[in-house]
């Protein structure tokens, strides 16, 4: 009895340690982790080779003469910056966390850019990087899926989006475990997708037909709206208007815009990259952000709004492009549609407009298709931009200077399109009455713009950064037109390069050709007049030349 007991005892513990060692090896998800199984052309089985500029001979292969552990690891050299990486996908669970890890050597990384790391593709987030020359050592970060994730695109890469990067790198023993919990203060990363949110918010997103055809019902709408406002215009002037009735009209307009902007996904790179920004500047810190090699070509006036916006993702834990996701994110824009509208009908009652038309200048801001799908459907900036411009170009014609110069300054720091009004900016300037008017405009616009600038350069080498990034920012989309409804799309050339000839001579040269002709007459009718109105005239007026021909 007692040989059957101990064989039962022996045959108990070897099934426990076996049945250990099994869940131990199968725990991790990631296949061929250890570069062990090759193709006969020497490409690990299970893995896929990426990398983002296709005419850079970028060498990525198993390597068996280094490894931290077995026979074998994966390395990646890059002469040229690129964004390399090798890349598997890997069916995950909903709403899981997992921790990703990798063991991994570096040679002569660059400085510049991102450094060896673990991503998901397309969650615009990556692990803490390594760069340098530096042995062995264990990558980690952890990360949890989305309520409908059932998959991720695992990447070990050196470089990331708009980081691109240098040198030689090697991956072994890649892991991805799932976990009850990231430890605390362990580094985190999104691992949620756009093309992972709710099916209809993404068939939404990814549908032409469905766009157009809401732009068509919307611009339909929009025009019957402004027929029957015109036409009651004589009754709108005087009926009296409640105060509830007008916060019931926007508050209508605010449901409206935030269902259609939690619905649609907008413009995807765009979209990724405030969503990375605003995490990152809360995560990091405002004075962290502006880093070599991150890509962030947006001046730091919109950086404090998606701040905000960053803060409210982190205290409400959202998941990344679900729709409140999405309503946070382009929140800041709606409420400068708003804002605006209520602006107008303020500016229109103090200069005596008549009331009938004051309301409707607002509503038809409120609720014009061209503004709704900019802000709530594409997710761009652009009204908080716009309404800031209109403020200072308002004030400097009803000789609020200070107001004007401190306005000016806080749109050039939101978007740099505020310098294509710098020639009137100048004018203006030098048209001032006397030295004291011009002393006091210029020290305004400069103590905002520093004021505003100062919290993100406490790590900065030199204080010419904020020029740069302008320089950067400028120089960095080397084409025709970019998604713009202007003259060059309507001839289908947009993403057409600069260096692109016709007749001869570059495009580009052909397109401040144009600019030059359409901005002459605008800038000699400006210095022959002397009315203060002209300049509103003469902003919308360049802006139009620019976004035709620009």
């Amino acid at each position: 009895m007692k040989s059957v007991r101990w064989l039962s005892r022996f045959f108990l513990i070897t099934a426990i340690l076996f049945s250990h060692l099994l869940c131990a090896e199968t725990d991790n998800q990631v296949r061929n982790f250890s570069f062990e199984k090759t193709t006969v052309d020497n490409t690990p089985l299970g893995w896929t080779l990426a990398h983002w500029d296709a005419d850079n001979p970028v060498v990525g292969e198993v390597d068996k003469q280094y490894s931290h552990e077995g026979a074998a690891a994966f390395r990646i050299e890059v002469s040229k910056a690129d964004d390399t990486r090798i890349e598997q996908v890997i069916p995950v669970l909903a709403n899981q966390w997992y921790h990703f890890s990798a063991w991994v050597k570096t040679h002569n990384v660059a400085s510049a850019g991102v450094g060896a790391n673990l991503s998901v593709i397309d969650a615009m987030e990556h692990s803490p990087d390594i760069k340098g020359t530096q042995d062995w050592q264990r990558l980690q970060v952890w990360g949890k899926t989305g309520d409908a994730q059932t998959s991720i695109t695992l990447a070990a890469r050196l470089g990331f989006y708009g980081g691109a990067s240098t040198g030689t790198v090697w991956f072994d023993d890649i892991q991805l475990i799932a976990v009850d919990a990231p430890p605390y203060g362990a580094p985190q990363m999104l691992l949620t997708p756009p093309a992972q949110k709710n099916a209809a918010a993404s068939g939404a997103a990814s549908s032409g037909v469905l766009m157009n055809s809401a732009v068509i019902i919307f611009c339909v709408l929009f025009v019957g709206l402004a027929i029957i406002l015109l036409m009651q215009r004589h009754v709108l002037a005087v009926r009296a208007i409640q105060s509830w009735q007008l916060l019931l009209i926007g508050l209508a307009a605010l449901i409206f815009k935030l269902a259609l902007a939690g619905y649609f996904l907008g413009y995807n790179a765009d979209v990724n990259t405030f969503s990375a920004w605003a995490l990152d500047l809360y995560r990091q810190g405002i004075g962290a952000f502006y880093q070599p090699g991150y890509f962030a070509d947006y001046p730091p006036g919109y950086m404090y709004l998606l701040w905000c916006v960053g803060a409210v993702f982190h205290h409400l834990q959202l998941t990344f492009a679900t729709p409140v996701f999405l309503m946070v994110l382009k929140l800041p824009a709606i409420l400068a549609d708003i804002a605006a509208s209520y602006w107008l009908y303020s500016l229109c009652r103090l200069q005596s407009v008549n009331p009938g038309h004051a309301r409707i200048a607002a509503l038809l801001w409120l609720f014009n298709p061209l503004v709704i799908l900019t802000s709530s459907v594409w997710g761009q900036v652009d009204s908080v931009f716009t309404l800031v411009v209109v403020i200072s170009l308002v004030a400097f014609v009803r000789s609020q200077l200070s107001l004007a110069a401190a306005t000016y300054a806080l749109a050039v720091l939101l978007k740099p399109q505020a310098l294509l009004l710098g020639p009137l900016a100048l004018l203006a300037f030098i048209r001032l009455p006397n030295w004291h008017a011009r002393i006091q405009t210029l020290v305004i616009f400069m103590a905002v713009a520093v004021v505003l600038v100062l919290p993100f350069a406490w790590h900065k080498d030199s204080p010419w950064w904020i020029f740069n990034l302008y320089a950067g920012t400028l120089g960095s989309y080397p084409f025709l037109t970019l998604n713009a409804f202007n003259l060059y799309a309507l001839l289908n050339a947009n993403w057409l390069p600069l260096q692109t000839l016709f007749l001869g001579v570059g495009v580009a040269s052909w397109a401040w050709g144009l600019v030059v002709a359409g901005l002459m007459p605008i800038v000699y009718m400006l210095w022959r007049t002397r009315v203060v109105g002209a300049y509103l005239w003469a902003a919308a007026a360049i802006i139009a030349v620019f976004f035709v021909f620009g």
